[in-house]
């Protein structure tokens, strides 16, 4: 929760964001590696998604079928104008969508979030939905038992 909070004091607009949370949770983990998670995903909310409409990160403990109880951290952005990234690229090396390249950037920013993700021992997962025109990205940690 501390890190988020203050990803959201870095920017403006501040109020662009809305952060719910479940429940407090403490995770046991590296915050250096998780504030570059955080950031990556953030960053892209804000770059690629659409200015007018609100980021919305959500925090809670959830059912897993390999962790017991994990903590999972969602970051939700309605889709901007370079549309959606396709699927199965998303957490390649290198990979941009054709309409990203307008914006700087690398395409290694997801590359390096999941590869970050597994060396904390979760995950992270992209999720779009055509019906709600988002994208989500759900990063998923073991708590601090």
């Amino acid at each position: 929760k501390r890190v988020i909070y203050q990803k959201k004091t870095e920017y403006d607009i501040s109020d662009h964001f809305k952060f719910t949370v479940e429940q407090d949770i403490t995770i046991d983990t590296d915050i250096n590696l998780l504030r570059i998670i955080l950031t990556n995903i953030i960053d892209n909310a804000m770059k690629y998604g659409d200015p007018t409409k609100p980021i919305i990160i959500n925090n809670r403990i959830d059912n897993h079928p390999t962790m017991q109880y994990p903590a999972v951290i969602t970051i939700s952005n309605t889709v901007g104008d370079i549309g959606v990234p396709e699927e199965h690229k998303v957490f390649t090396k290198y990979y941009r969508s054709e309409k990203a390249h307008k914006y700087t950037g690398s395409g290694l920013g997801l590359y390096l979030v999941s590869s970050i993700a597994k060396l904390l021992k979760g995950e992270v997962m992209y999720l779009h939905n055509p019906q709600l025109h988002t994208v989500t990205f759900k990063l998923i940690l073991p708590i601090k038992q």
